[in-house]
């Protein structure tokens, strides 16, 4: 299980805002997340997210977790990782 955990995270390093893709479907979406990542008090916390297949959701949810990683290094790794552990 520890292998499968550590591909998981990897594969998850790849989903950033700055590799995000922002187009009239999902611009709401992608500040909510932003506003999240940056500022834990925000206006948007807590985050739903709910729409259909393909607009980034996951891509999103994934940049939140390696934002907060970045900016807290020493930040509890279990709870940074709630979003997919």
């Amino acid at each position: 299980l520890p292998y499968v955990t550590q591909k998981c995270e990897q594969l998850g390093l790849n989903y950033t805002f700055d590799t995000f893709i922002v187009g009239r479907s999902n611009e709401f979406a992608y500040a909510a997340c932003k506003a999240v990542a940056t500022d834990a008090n925000s206006t948007y916390n807590p985050l739903f997210i709910y729409g259909p297949s393909g607009l980034g959701k996951t891509h999103l949810l994934l940049a939140i977790q390696n934002k907060i990683k970045e900016n807290f290094p020493n930040y509890n790794q279990s709870s940074a990782s709630l979003l997919f552990h």
